[in-house]
């Protein structure tokens, strides 16, 4: 069992980042950052630190 979500270890992911690896839980979300390199962010923390962004068209 994850410490963090109690889901089961075989439904998480692991992601590589400039500190090491990282155990990505089910609904964290993967962010890049601005010189490309990529984390995991809980939930909680990303609906308070991001916002949607307009949606592109495929003619602009």
């Amino acid at each position: 069992m994850c410490r963090h979500c109690w889901n089961q270890m075989h439904d998480h992911g692991w992601i590589d980042t400039l500190e090491g690896g990282h155990i990505v839980c089910p609904g964290d979300w993967i962010v890049t950052g601005v010189n490309g390199e990529r984390y995991p962010v809980k939930p909680d923390i990303f609906e308070q630190t991001y916002e949607p962004a307009e949606a592109e068209h495929a003619d602009a």
